[in-house]
């Protein structure tokens, strides 16, 4: 999230991730493996990189006239620390259980706010 200005950096992640995830896939075909492929791993982590940067994209301030109120619910202000920012994407429990969830949601559990 260091890489691009707030405004442009959910296209450069989306970018760099969907890159990241076609290399995994390939790897994973080259391979021919059975059983675990390692890039189902790679597409959860895609999904919840592109989620925390458009919400992050959100919190800019500049689209708050066409926001919808999900959208206003879930925006970031401020860049979660690193620490953070990395529970958030390879936390073993968020891989196995099922779909990914919005950032704020983890961030609220973490800290046990309503």
């Amino acid at each position: 999230m260091h890489v691009a200005p707030r405004v442009s950096q959910h296209i450069v992640t989306m970018t760099i991730g969907g890159l990241l995830l076609t290399s995994f896939n390939f790897y994973a075909q080259m391979q021919d493996e059975m059983g675990y492929n390692s890039s189902m791993l790679a597409m959860v982590y895609f999904v919840k990189m592109s989620i925390i940067t458009i919400n992050y994209r959100d919190g800019a301030g500049d689209l708050d006239k066409v926001l919808t109120e999900r959208e206003m619910k879930y925006r970031l202000l401020e860049r979660p620390i690193l620490s953070e920012y990395c529970h958030y994407i390879f936390g073993l429990p968020s891989c196995l259980v099922g779909p990914p969830y919005e950032y704020k949601d983890w961030f609220d559990f973490i800290e046990r706010q309503n």
